[in-house]
Order: C-alpha cells, then structure tokens, then sequence
C-alpha cells in the first residue's frame, strides 16, 4: 500500500487501464439457502462512464440511485443517476465542487442527498448537499470536525445522519451526526472500539446501524473483522461477538428488501468476491454461493426502488466500470381470504385476495393436498369443474414468485358439492285417457333423467327433456316426478299431478303447432300457425301479454294484430278450443315491433337564396313529423308532408333531416342537402395583407356601399374592394343597394398590425452601434436579415425609405 500526495489514502495500482463494453447478461448463480430466499447476481450491460473507484451512492426518493466522484487516475467530479426502472446510467451537468474519492453518503428525510469528505489530493472536511429534484449541488457552510477520507454513512430512524471513523493521516474512531433539519454537525462523546477507514455501514430494521469491517495502522495495516452495532436511541456502540469470515476494507453494504444486509467485496492484500450477509434478527453473518463477477474493493452500494442492490465500479487492479445488480428473492406471504362456494353439483369456485409482492409470478391451486391448476399473478378467482355432487372437497393455494419460491399454504376451505337440482317448469301435455307427455328445461350437466309415476320408477335414464306416458287408466289421477343425474347422483324431484280423461267425456284439443310472430310495420304483427284436425275443434283464442285479444273460428289460421307501439315488445299466445268449450294448452311466441321507417323521396325544391321548401312520401301510420336542419329541430308536430324553410343565409349548404313519429316513437330519418342561392345580401370575405384590407363578396346586386367602422368609404358596381388603412382594429362591411333598398352583408372585424409584413424596411439607429433588421420575403416566408455595423450609407437609405421600395418591389 502506499500513499499518495497530499495524505490521501493509495492502492498499488496496475496502469493497464481496461474498460469493459460487454452487452451481455451474466447470471453467477441463483440458490436457495433455505425454502425462504434465493439469489441473483447480473452484470448489466450498462456501464460507468468510465472505470472508476471510491465512489458513493444513495438512492433518492424519486427511484433512482445517484453516484459521486471516484477516482481513475484522476479526481473525479461526476454525479452520475442510475433508474434501475430502465438499466440506463445517464451524467448529469452538475458536478461536486472538485474531483474527489472515498466519500459517504447518505439520503436524508427531506429526500435530499449529503455527501461527506473525501479526498481530492487533499482531505476534504465539506458536506455538500444533492438536490435529485432540482439536479442542483450545494456546499454548505458547516463541514466535518476535521477533514478525512473514508468514512461511512448511515440514516438512523430518527432522520440524523451517522458518519464513522475514517483517515486523515491517522485513523479517527469520531461518530458524528448531521441533522438535515438543522444544518448542524455534532460529534458524540462515544467513539468506535478505535480508531478505523474504510468500514461500509448500513441501517437495519431495528432502527440500529451496522458497520462492518475496516482497516487501521498499528506499525502496520491492519484489517478488521468487525461488525459493530450503533444505536441512535441509546447512543452506544458494541463490538458484536460475530465477524466476517476473513478481514478486510473496501467493502459496500446495503440492506435488502428481506430486513438483511448484504456486504459485497472488499480488499485485505486481496480482492475479494464475497457476498456475505448479516441478520440483526438473529445476529449471524452468512457467506453466500453467489459471487461478484470477480473479486473487487471499493465499490459503491445501494438498494434501488426494485428491491434489487446494485453495485458501482471498483477496484482489483482495472479501474472498473461495471454495475452490477443483486437481487434476493423471498418467498411470496401465503395468500389470504381463501374461501369456496360450490356454485352447481359438480363446480366450485375458489377466490382470494391477490398477494402485493413485485416478483409474484402466480399461484398453484390444491384440491385434497393434489396440485390441480396454476393461475397467472393477476387472477384471484379459480373454477374447479367436473366434480361429483354430495362431495366434500378441501381446497388451498400458495403464491409463487419469479424465482420459483412458494409460499406456505393459505388458510384452506372446505365445501361440500350439492346434489342435481329439481328440474324446472315440469309440464304435463297432451292428456289423454290412457297416457300423457311430460316435458321440463334441461338441467345443466345433467346426464341423464329418471321419470317417477306414483312413487314408482316408469324410466330411467332418459337423455331427453320430454317423456311420453302410455297405458294409463282412463279418469285417474296420477302423480308424475322427475330427478336428473349426474355423476350417478339422484337429485331432488320436480313433481306435478294430471288425471287422465274419462273415455266418455270430451277431450280438449292439441296445442297449436307452428305458431310464429312477425312484426310486418311499427304497429303491426301477423300471427301464423299450423291448423289442429280434431273433428270438434271450434277455432282458435289469442293473447297478447297474457291477456285474449281475439278469437277466431277453426279454418283460420293468421292474425294481423293492429295499433301497436314501435320498438316494443309483444308476447303472443295462442289455444285452441273445441265444440265442449274446452281449450289447449297455451303456445307462446315473443316479437318487437320496428322504430318508424325512414320518409321515401325526400326532395328540396323552389330553393332561394333565404329558403327552400322540403317534401316527402308519407309513411304508414305517421302521426306527425319532425324537421332538421343541420342537426337542429327546426319544426315538430307537422302532418303535412311539406315544410317551407326560411331565414336561411345566402349562398350557405345546409342538410335536412325528417323523420315520422307513431305514438311518439322517432323513426329513422330520411337526409338531404342543398344550398341556397346567392341574393342580394354579400357574402363577404376579409383578409389582411400589409396594410391592405381586402374584401370580396357575393351577391347578384350590381351597387355597393363599402363601410369600415361606420364609415362610407367608397360606393362600386364591382364585387371586390382593397382598403389601405392605418394599424388598428376595423369593422367592415358591404351594403348591396337595389332599387333604393339596401341589404347589408354581416360586419367582419380585422386588425392591421403596426409591423409591416412582408415587404417592409425597419431600421435602428444607435442599437449595438448602428444595427438595421430588415425583414423580406422569401416565397411567401419572412425572412429576417440583420446587417451589425451598417455604413452611413445604408442606414440614409433605409431613412429615406430606398430601401423599403426596394422590397416592395422584389
């Protein structure tokens, strides 16, 4: 070791600088020390600026890790911001007050970033202050009782920010605080065991600061082992009994998202790859299987807002520009809320509240302790199909993360399945004296249905909804049930009851077959059916909604229903009667009338320049109708089939719209268009060029007024007119005269600019000693020209105005 000029601290160096540019992806290992925790060390592609050691670095509130200085060589000012969020390592404009190394750093409560010591050639006794929201760095007035290097930094739970030890030409065992609300520095009356540099330190959990390893000088350098306990609450420090597995300086720490600290690297007369880590739960230091990328000292540490810690540049003979990433992956918390609802015979669902971890990657589903399924990290509900009813089923799940770990197994629930449920709307039809057809609605995932008469089995395993019954006593009463099956498991019954008919009495007649609605207008439906063939059949009752509208004899089979309202919904129903007045079941069919159809032949005619007249063909039914013009309601209620349309603008485009209204429902519109016809009032158009106001306009007059603010200022036969007028604000218009009568167009307000544009000279004398800005045009473009220093004589040609003709005329 030797030191170098000025008293800074030196490291016997190779000057084979190397800087590395790979844009490759290292993975050094992932492991599980236990089911809990696994590891990932990668070598990102992106790299330092330039290869460098002794740095600091803290991350800010805004996510990104932020590094100071270093040195490669020389003295480095930079003040370089990692976003772990892209990879990318960007500099900033600002810099540190001079080029300096081994640093500290720490991130205080107001999300302002200080930075401590240090060495630039000199020992550095100033505390400077990193603003990530302003980009801004400031020297602050107050500085460290006396300069050194090396120190670490930690931010206790109470906001002050610790500093410990360090090298000034002599190892220093101060602990001091700043305080970021006050400004001030106080150095404690506790100091470390003894005096040290180079010690990394990090906060845990516990609210304590943990310093780790070190090196001092006793005849010569000596490394330490230590891991020290600072307590901000009690201000005392303690020398733990536990140490590193070897000695050693140099290192960088950071606490992981795990409540560990991991300290990486180091240096002892080696260059050490270790990455260890210390549990203030319990007091250890681990060594883990995963390495840096090679051995190093003098790097930088620290924990971005992915949960990662990522390490900067370095030293073991190269000046070293990588930034590698660590990553601890913990297993997932055991998802919560489990609960199961058994939603049909065979189906249960699962739901549960989603776990909030960054590097959850799903969930596995467990049936009976059986993995069964697994489920993306945004899913949080599960269906377990094809189970078999009357069951009992557990059910429990378990998050796991992108690193493969699982978490314990949630609270686990248990549902029993039901059996199939009774089958719905069970109707008994076509009765006869010795039989009967019995129907019902499907049950879902039924396989099958077993048919009851009187409480004994009359067939099994039908596929189909319906059953016919035969052989049955004439004027009887039977009671009919129906369960379906699934999975071999019998449901609860559907039951009804019908009497069979008595030989001698009369039987009412079959349902009609066949019957279909149709909506044939907005308030019309024409009913159709196929005709019954009993012999005593006496015709035909129709509902509408449930209620008879109508009833027709036995050789019709078509009704047209009248008087509807459009866009509406009918239920129709349909029986059959016979001579005996008795009736059939109910038939029954649904249908919605049509909103009113578009007007046919929409056609504009007797267009003038002020109006028009609209006509249509009537459409059926129509009440009334109703009148657009450019999507405005311009007459309702019409029921004529003709509107005359005024007050329109000459020379204008305009759309109409109709559309029929029944029983106040709004059809469908039919859409035109015209324009009207260019009058006597003008159209006027108005633009500024310069100083010229030129209007033209429309109009089938042949005398014109022309007026600006009020003012006549000139009378013509023509339909354009160029104004020259001063700078200011104008309000022009052109009155038409025909026969004594005048018919003034709309008033059109413009401003003319004091500047001149384009084809103007301006010229000032005395501005940076005779200057002349001329502005031209270049096709249609302002071009500006500045000539500095102009001769006398320019400057008397654009005082006599030379010049200003001269582009006027380019």
């Amino acid at each position: 070791m030797i030191r170098k000029a000025g008293g800074g601290r030196g490291i016997r160096i190779s000057w084979r600088l190397g800087r590395i540019f790979l844009a490759v992806l290292f993975i050094f290992g992932i492991l599980s020390d236990n089911v809990a925790w696994a590891y990932e060390v990668v070598k990102l592609s992106a790299t330092l600026p330039s290869g460098r050691y002794g740095t600091s670095a803290a991350a800010g509130l805004d996510g990104k890790i932020y590094i100071f200085g270093g040195y490669n060589g020389s003295y480095l000012s930079d003040i370089l911001c990692f976003d772990p969020a892209t990879g990318q390592i960007t500099k900033l404009s600002a810099n540190l007050p001079s080029g300096r190394h081994f640093t500290s750093a720490a991130t205080g409560p107001d999300g302002k970033i200080y930075i401590f010591g240090g060495n630039n050639g000199s020992f550095l006794s100033d505390i400077l202050c990193f603003d990530p929201a302003t980009g801004q760095i400031t020297k602050l007035s107050v500085t460290l009782p006396s300069k050194r290097e090396g120190t670490s930094a930690a931010r206790g739970p109470d906001g002050k920010i610790y500093i410990f030890g360090g090298y000034n030409g002599s190892y220093l065992s101060d602990i001091l605080y700043f305080d970021p609300a006050t400004g001030q520095i106080t150095k404690l009356s506790v100091t470390l065991p003894s005096g040290r540099g180079y010690t990394s330190a990090a906060t845990g959990p516990d609210g304590k600061i943990y310093i780790f390893g070190g090196s001092t000088y006793v005849g010569a350098l000596v490394y330490f082992s230590d891991i020290l306990c600072f307590d901000p609450a009690t201000g005392q420090i303690t020398k733990l009994s536990v140490t590193f597995p070897s000695k050693r300086e140099g290192t960088s720490a950071a606490r992981g998202p795990d409540g560990k600290i991991y300290i990486f690297g180091g240096y002892n007369g080696s260059y050490l790859s270790d990455i260890l880590y210390f549990d203030p739960a319990t007091g250890q230091i681990t060594k883990l299987s995963v390495t840096l990328p090679s051995g190093r000292g003098y790097t930088s540490a620290a924990t971005g807002s992915d949960g990662k810690i990522y390490i900067f540049g370095g030293y073991n003979g190269n000046y070293l520009a990588d930034i590698v990433s660590f990553t601890v992956s913990t297993s997932p918390a055991p998802p919560t809320g489990l609960s199961a609802t058994a939603t049909s015979p065979t189906q249960v669902l699962l739901t549960w509240q989603p776990n909030t971890e960054p590097d959850l990657a799903g969930y596995i589903i467990y049936r009976n302790n059986t993995e069964i399924a697994r489920v993306d990290k945004n899913t949080t509900t599960y269906t377990d199909s094809g189970l078999t009813p009357r069951t009992n089923y557990t059910y429990g799940i378990k998050a796991y993360n992108t690193s493969g770990l699982t978490s314990e197994m949630s609270n686990t629930v248990t549902v029993t399945t039901p059996k199939p449920p009774a089958p719905t709307n069970l109707t008994v039809s076509n009765i006869t004296s010795t039989g009967a057809t019995v129907t019902w609605d499907p049950v879902q995932e039924a396989e099958s249905y077993n048919v009851y008469l009187n409480d004994f089995l009359y067939a099994a395993y039908v596929t189909d909804t319906s059953y016919n019954i035969t052989g049955l006593d004439p004027a009887t009463n039977y009671t009919v049930r129906v369960t379906a099956v699934i999975s071999n498991v019998e449901g609860d019954p559907a039951t009804t009851s019908f009497t069979t008919y008595d030989q001698s009495a009369p039987v009412p007649p079959a349902p009609p077959s066949g019957f279909t609605a149709q909506a044939t207008g907005p308030t019309q439906v024409r009913l159709n059916w196929n005709p019954n063939t009993e012999p005593d059949l006496a015709g035909y009752i129709i509902y509408r909604n449930n209620t008879e509208i109508a009833r027709v004899d036995k050789n019709t089979t078509t009704y047209t229903d009248s008087g509807l309202t459009p866009r509406a919904t009918y239920t129709y129903g349909i029986k059959a009667y016979n001579t005996s007045n008795l009736t059939s079941d109910m038939r029954t069919v649904q249908v919605t009338t049509p909103k009113p159809p578009a007007p046919t032949n929409l056609t504009v005619s007797n267009v003038t320049s002020t109006g028009a007249t609209v006509t249509w063909d009537p459409v059926s039914g129509a009440e009334s109708y109703n009148v657009y013009i450019n999507d405005f309601l311009y007459d309702a209620y019409l029921t004529q089939t003709q509107c005359e349309i005024t007050g329109l603008d000459p020379a204008t485009s305009y759309t109409v719209r109709v559309t029929a209204v029944i029983s106040n429902v709004e059809g469908d519109p039919a859409t035109t268009t015209f324009t009207t016809l260019v009058g006597y009032k003008p159209k006027l158009t108005v633009r500024v060029d310069n100083r010229q106001i030129i209007m033209s306009w429309e109009s089938i007059a042949n005398s014109f007024i022309v007026e600006a603010n009020g003012q006549q200022i000139t009378t013509t036969s023509d339909k354009q007119y160029t104004y020259t007028a001063e700078p200011g604000t104008y309000e022009v218009r052109v009155i038409a005269v025909v026969n004594g009568e005048q018919y003034p167009s709309d008033p059109v307000t413009v401003t003319v600019s004091a500047l001149n544009t384009p084809g103007v000279v301006q010229a000032a004398k005395d501005i940076l000693g005779n200057t002349a800005a001329v502005i031209f045009p270049f096709g249609g473009l302002i071009a500006l020209g500045l000539a500095l220093k102009a001769s006398p004589l320019i400057i008397a040609a654009v005082k006599s105005g030379m010049l200003a003709r001269w582009f006027r005329g380019w």
